[in-house]
């Protein structure tokens, strides 16, 4: 669900530019496998071919296209930020190509993790300052996104 929250700040023609990694593990009903397979959605199966989904994805990056990641790989159970995954760090580092974190606002409160449907509430996309790979090192990356989008999220 938050790839069509964020996908309501962008335009039609950007959307097209925009595509998303996704956890295969979230994408096995018959609707789920239809929007993985007529969208911009790179499935990622942690347990193996990360190396061909990190391939999938310099490639949209290669192309000048948008590649929006979620940096924990899965919703909040409880509302707060958990780990994130360096897969983003790693690609910003090797494609030398800046970060663009943003905040959903709103998100958890809307669909909680042990709900079935979404609720009526306000969710806001906020765009925080890019961060560029310059000189860090992945695990900078990582610490440096996470903690900007820590700083206003709460």
């Amino acid at each position: 669900m938050d790839g069509f929250m964020v996908n309501n700040v962008f335009t039609t023609k950007e959307m097209n530019d925009n595509y998303y990694i996704a956890t295969a593990l979230h994408f096995k009903s018959k609707t789920m496998k239809y929007l993985a397979n007529h969208g911009n959605i790179i499935l990622v199966d942690a347990n193996r071919n990360l190396k061909n989904t990190l391939q999938a994805a310099a490639k949209v990056l290669k192309n000048n296209k948008k590649l929006i990641i979620f940096p924990e790989g899965a919703r909040t159970r409880d509302g707060q930020i958990h780990e994130f995954k360096k897969t983003f760090a790693i690609l910003a580092k090797d494609l030398n190509v800046p970060i663009y974190p943003f905040v959903l606002k709103g998100a958890y409160e809307a669909f909680p993790y042990n709900k079935k449907f979404p609720k009526r509430n306000n969710v806001s996309v906020q765009f925080l300052e890019r961060i560029e790979p310059n000189n860090k090192t992945v695990e900078e990356l990582v610490e440096e996104t996470k903690s900007n989008i820590a700083k206003n999220y709460y």
